[in-house]
């Protein structure tokens, strides 16, 4: 799997992977294993905003309080800003509705989910005054 990652990610996921991370990451990783036993991947809402929120609700429960919420504050990451959150009643239906019957529809789908990106990704992100609200 690491060899599919482009070189200025395959060492911070290889650290992920080894347990060089954060103690939060840790407890995420091992929801990680257990939600592959879990029933949520065998739940016809894969590949819907919907079966991701509950994903992330399983991997960061007890971590975040905003564990499986869709966020409600503008976020950025690197410089990039992810959709505006004002537009999510419009974003994320029509993500919804895009094909995912081949590996190419399902990379494209989950490329836009990644764009609208419609989970806060850290503590600060869900923190009052941490960015401009959906309104």
């Amino acid at each position: 799997m690491l060899l599919i990652l482009p070189g200025k990610y395959r060492i911070g996921f290889a650290d992920w992977i080894e347990g060089m991370a954060s103690p939060l990451d840790e407890r995420s990783k091992q929801r990680a294993y257990e939600l592959r036993d879990s029933p949520i991947l065998d739940s016809k809402l894969v590949g819907t905003v919907e079966g991701l929120r509950q994903v992330h609700a399983f991997l960061f429960d007890g971590l975040y309080d905003f564990a499986g919420q869709i966020r409600a504050k503008n976020i950025s990451k690197g410089g990039f800003q992810f959709a505006n959150c004002a537009f999510f009643g419009d974003i994320l239906p029509s993500i919804d509705a895009l094909p995912d019957s081949a590996a190419e529809q399902i990379v494209d789908k989950y490329v836009e989910m990644n764009i609208a990106h419609p989970f806060s990704w850290r503590e600060t992100d869900a923190q009052p005054g941490s960015g401009s609200t959906c309104s």
